[in-house]
């Protein structure tokens, strides 16, 4: 953003010795749903009240 708008970073909080960094998705990558229903189900975790529905 700051090489194609002009945008600069603010950091809110944080040490002042230590340099802030910040990261993205390489390349766009995310986990599916899918992939993330099956690690809630192996770990027998699809009883939580925070655990999505089966679609």
């Amino acid at each position: 953003m700051a090489k194609h708008e002009g945008v600069k970073t603010v950091v809110v909080g944080g040490k002042k010795d230590v340099q802030q960094q910040y990261c993205g998705t390489v390349g766009g990558q995310s986990t599916s749903f899918s992939t993330i229903d099956s690690e809630i189900k192996s770990t027998g975790l699809k009883d939580h009240e925070l655990a999505p529905p089966d679609l």
